[in-house]
């Protein structure tokens, strides 16, 4: 586990003692008649019982916490990603215009007529790309 993990471990072990004592502290300060019936061995099979809800609640809780770090952490690379794409797209649109002021001024008329009649931008990048070596 990462030190992250770490403080927040100490107060997962206090949420289920909590819980416990909150459940025997009610349990005893409620004088009905239905209480008096309950044996000290049906009561601590209650605390048994909840004590195994809480340890599977716990369980799942932390196995949740460390899906949502790794989902952070792509989220982020895939981000990095996304704005090193966007970089590039935005070059790659500045050298586009760039052609086809230069195409329209004078200058290279193959460029622009291969602008006009490629099947896909993808293509059309890919010529862009070659063209420029």
């Amino acid at each position: 586990m990462t030190r992250a993990w770490a403080p927040r471990r100490k107060h997962a072990l206090f949420v289920p003692l909590f819980m416990v004592l909150a459940l025997v502290s009610t349990s005893f300060l409620d004088s009905s008649p239905a209480m008096a019936d309950q044996t000290l061995s049906d009561v601590q099979a209650k605390i048994t019982a909840l004590t195994g809800q809480i340890d599977k609640a716990n369980e799942q809780y932390n196995t949740a916490n460390v899906q949502l770090g790794q989902v952070r952490n792509q989220q982020a690379t895939v981000s990095k990603q996304l704005a090193d794409t966007n970089i590039k797209v935005a070059e790659l649109r500045k050298q586009a215009g760039s052609y086809a002021v230069n195409a329209y001024k004078g200058g290279d008329m193959s460029m622009l007529g291969s602008m006009m009649t490629t099947g896909s931008a993808d293509q059309f990048l890919d010529q862009l790309t070659t063209w420029t070596r």
